[in-house]
């Protein structure tokens, strides 16, 4: 996903000695952190992904040089995701910019919210209580134990991660005993 926006220059001035004035300034381009935001959430919202309150956080402004990046972070159905824009091109007062979303580890909190809705949309089980005692981490074979209940029955299951494509985190659900 690539996206343009004008970069903001700032000019810095320097001072006097004596009658004799001395200017100096050093232009710094970049590109400031709430356009960042906004183009990456623009994007993604246009190509369809959710973002939970349409809002992307970067902690600084892009630096507008071949090759320079920032994260950024936002959330898509609960699930924590960064971006990272990369800049691929500055033309005049323009720069261009690549991002590509990096998965992070799925809340277990966020991570049991999924399992229930999983269970109970393909098993038909409807799920009482769904708890699971760690974060998924963003890596294929990764795991973490939850429980739900149902009808008043417990049951064990694991969650393992089975593909991590970008942002997002595939991952299946198996009765504790039948973990593969």
């Amino acid at each position: 996903m690539s996206a343009t926006v004008r970069i903001a220059r700032l000019a810095l001035a320097a001072g006097a000695a004596g009658a004799l004035v001395l200017s100096t300034s050093a232009c710094t381009s970049q590109v400031p952190r709430a356009d960042v935001a906004s183009t990456i959430a623009t994007q993604f919202t246009a190509k369809g992904v959710p973002i939970d309150g349409g809002t992307v956080l970067c902690a600084e402004d892009l630096p507008a040089k071949i090759g320079r990046t920032i994260t950024c972070e936002f959330t898509s159905d609960g699930q924590p995701v960064g971006a990272v824009a990369t800049v691929s091109a500055v033309e005049g007062d323009t720069a261009k910019f690549d991002v590509v979303t990096q998965a992070r580890a799925i809340p277990s909190a966020v991570l049991a919210k999924k399992v229930d809705a999983i269970v109970t949309d393909q098993v038909g089980v409807e799920v009482q209580t769904a708890t699971c005692n760690g974060d998924l981490q963003p890596s294929a074979g990764a795991t973490a134990p939850c429980t739900i209940t149902s009808d008043g029955e417990s049951m064990d299951v694991v969650t393992t991660v089975t593909q991590v494509d970008g942002g997002e985190v595939n991952f299946s659900i198996d009765a504790a005993g039948d973990a593969r």
